[in-house]
């Protein structure tokens, strides 16, 4: 019933505009996770909150802004519930695998962990071959 109730009240444009929010949006992403994931006899919200999400640009542009944030918070706070969007929705999977920018900023992001591990691993050594 909760759901119903929402979706009359256009809750899933009211949880896309959250996003930007910054103490609203791992509560949107992961409430969208939700609903995206509901098996209902007789409803399929998969189907119809993706319709939603994905007929404007505005959510894919949200999650672009948020996975490109710099502040390392934001990427940890976002990164489990956009892990389990990806998995929960095909189309939203396929819209993200589409996008240039966000693929650019993927392999950004794993670049910079590969050159942070590398430090890391050249730091630790040192320190190692410097207490031999």
């Amino acid at each position: 019933a909760t759901r119903r109730i929402l979706w009359a009240q256009d809750g899933v444009a009211f949880l896309v505009a959250s996003l930007p929010v910054a103490e609203f949006q791992t509560f949107a992403l992961e409430a969208l996770v939700g609903w995206l994931g509901v098996r209902e006899h007789g409803a399929d919200w998969c189907t119809r909150v993706e319709g939603v999400l994905l007929q404007d640009g505005r959510f894919l542009g949200h999650l672009l802004v948020l996975f490109k944030n710099r502040q390392a918070t934001v990427f940890t706070k976002i990164i489990d519930p956009l892990l389990k969007l990806a998995r929960v929705s095909d189309q939203i999977n396929a819209a993200l695998a589409s996008s240039d920018e966000f693929f650019q900023e993927l392999v950004r992001r794993l670049r910079l962990e590969h050159c942070v591990d590398e430090v890391s691993f050249v730091t630790e050594a040192s320190e190692v071959s410097a207490d031999t």
